[in-house]
């Protein structure tokens, strides 16, 4: 069994009236006072330390907002303190602007910022739809109906070029700010209406020689100088040089087209004869020629060191035929000597053996060269002469005696002497016993000169 707790009496003294103190209460008045006169206090250190700036934005409508720092804005203006501080600028339609702004000591600053369109859209629509290409400043873009995108905002030259139409050409504007823009074009035909007929009709139309039909016939002919034929069998082509306009039409209806010539193909062995038509020079060989049917005509063949030939003809309208004519050659005698003996005889750089022979040639010019190792070639033209026998004797030289000849018999210096040229030899010099007034010493003597030399014609001076 267990002892039950005791409970003892504190001891208690009481409070006297002098010990109670009395509670402070806070007066939320004085705080709320404090508070204002130290945001007032604030506000106006703000305000004296604070620079102005304004801010001009182009467009008008971005809005500048000023993401870091504190400031105060009154209509266009703020008011914030020196430092640098985070700009972003945004206005539709443009790229926005991201900017670090340094804020200097100096109390009124402007700041002025000028936003890049974004790029803009094109799409040219042609009347008549066709297949049409669009150029900006001469570089292919697209197509027309096709949406060209991402087009810078700038002044642009527009070509819109279609086949058969007219290039189509102006100066636009591209707005940009992501708008899509649409350019209607009126495309002109290149080309006109020409109408075309002959007599007889059924003849093909030629355009710078591409077919296009038979008359009569309405043809579309492109904008520009053209070669118009036209052409029938039996009947001489018809061709005359027009120039079209588009969108004016024109009519050529008065071609009367004449019976076509018979045509001859002419031909000689060897070729390049020349040819006479009823005593009128044609021309050489081979040539197609081309004759007035049903008459009656002497054509003549000559050429140079041939026998000339004729033959005559007579053709119907629309003929062709081929005439070949093998001509004769015209021979001469021509006989070839050469000094020393052993010489080649080249003619027109064919060789022909040895000289010391006759040779029957054509009469026409050959070109003779006749060689002799050690010896100068010797090189010329002859023209055989018909019934004419010619001789030709050549003397051929030494290569020192060409070097000799080569030399000048007479030179003049620079001061204005004239030297004479003296060639190796042999002579002799002095006296013979019975010239009279021969000294004792005069002797003849043999002198040979190995070496040409030049000796002055007049003394020479000490001056000189």
């Amino acid at each position: 069994m267990t002892k039950p707790d005791t409970i003892s009496p504190a001891e208690f003294t009481p409070l006297t009236p002098g010990t109670i103190r009395k509670k402070k209460r806070i007066r939320y008045a004085t705080v709320a006072v404090g508070l204002l006169l130290c945001l007032c206090l604030g506000i106006a250190w703000f305000i004296f330390t604070a620079k102005s700036i304004s801010i001009t934005t182009d467009p008008e409508t971005a809005v500048v907002a000023i993401t870091d720092g504190f400031h105060l804005k009154f209509a266009d203006e703020y008011l914030i303190r020196s430092g640098t501080y985070s700009l972003n600028i945004e206005a539709p339609g443009y790229y926005p602007v991201t900017a670090r702004q340094v804020i200097t000591e100096q109390q009124n600053q402007h700041y002025t910022y000028k936003l890049r369109r974004l790029p803009g859209h094109l799409k040219v629509i042609t009347t008549p739809e066709v297949d049409a290409q669009v150029w900006l400043d001469n570089e292919l873009k697209g197509k027309a109906r096709q949406l060209i995108t991402n087009l810078p905002h700038a002044e642009y030259s527009l070509r819109v070029t279609a086949d058969r139409y007219l290039p189509y050409e102006e100066t636009i504007e591209i707005e940009g700010m992501d708008r899509e823009q649409t350019r209607k074009v009126s495309l002109t035909p290149g080309w006109a209406d020409v109408a075309i007929a002959s007599t007889p009709a059924g003849a093909d139309i030629y355009v710078d020689d591409r077919l296009v039909g038979q008359t009569p016939m309405n043809a579309e002919i492109m904008q520009g100088a053209h070669n118009l034929r036209v052409k029938r069998t039996r009947y001489k082509a018809w061709q005359e040089d027009i120039k079209v306009t588009a969108n004016k039409p024109v009519t050529i209806d008065d071609i009367v087209l004449q019976p076509a010539d018979a045509v001859v193909q002419l031909e000689t062995k060897p070729a390049g004869a020349g040819i006479t038509i009823d005593g009128q020079y044609s021309g050489l060989t081979p040539l197609e020629a081309s004759l007035t049917p049903g008459k009656d005509v002497e054509i003549r063949f000559f050429k140079e060191g041939y026998r000339n030939a004729s033959r005559r003809l007579t053709a119907r309208s629309g003929d062709e035929q081929h005439l070949v004519v093998d001509l004769e050659p015209e021979l001469t005698s021509v006989s070839f000597n050469s000094t020393p003996d052993g010489a080649e005889l080249y003619i027109d750089g064919r060789l022909r053996g040895g000289v010391g022979q006759t040779l029957n040639l054509t009469t026409r010019p050959h070109k003779i060269e006749i060689r002799l190792e050690g010896y100068v070639p010797y090189t010329t033209t002859i023209t055989p002469r018909p019934g004419i026998e010619q001789n030709i004797q050549v003397a051929l030289k030494t290569l020192q005696q060409a070097k000799m000849e080569a030399i000048k018999p007479l030179i003049k210096t620079s001061t204005g002497q004239v030297l004479k040229l003296f060639y190796p030899g042999r002579f002799t010099m002095g006296a013979s016993r019975r010239e009279a007034g021969r000294r004792a010493n005069e002797t003849l003597r043999n002198i040979e000169l190995t070496r040409p030399f030049y000796l002055a014609l007049k003394e020479t001076t000490n001056a000189e």
